[in-house]
């Protein structure tokens, strides 16, 4: 187990695969949990990591164009995204110092797809990604 993909969840949560993971991704739809999975493995659709693949002009974050749009940027860093990110903070009671924490904390996921909704980010590739949970498991 020893891919770059491999190696980057590890940072976020080192018990990958697990049954905490399959139980806190269990009632998530699909768009969730497809969303959690990149941005625990670094393959999402931000402007670092299109552009590596020639996919964008630029790695520059275009709602800020301040640097490059990396997941720490756009979860914690942005300008842009300040007032949604104050909020995230003030809805945990907590600093988001730790994109491990935001990311693997089920506590932490309503917020963070609440924050990822008030963004409209990822609206064109995934659609309406306010939290709600599957009726079915």
């Amino acid at each position: 187990m020893e891919s770059p993909r491999y190696r980057r969840a590890m940072r976020i949560d080192n018990t990958m695969p697990s049954k905490r993971y399959r139980k806190m991704t269990a009632k998530l739809l699909r768009r969730h949990t497809s969303l959690l999975v990149q941005l625990r493995t670094c393959h999402i659709p931000l402007k670092h990591y299109l552009y590596q693949f020639k996919c964008a002009e630029s790695p520059l974050c275009d709602a800020c164009e301040q640097a490059d749009e990396t997941i720490e940027h756009y979860l914690q860093e942005c300008p842009a995204y300040k007032e949604q990110c104050s909020k995230f903070r003030r809805a945990t009671h907590r600093e988001i110092e730790s994109i491990a924490k935001m990311l693997s904390d089920p506590k932490m996921l309503p917020h963070l797809f609440e924050f990822i909704t008030s963004t409209q980010r990822f609206t064109e590739q995934y659609g309406d990604l306010t939290y709600t949970q599957r009726k079915d498991s």
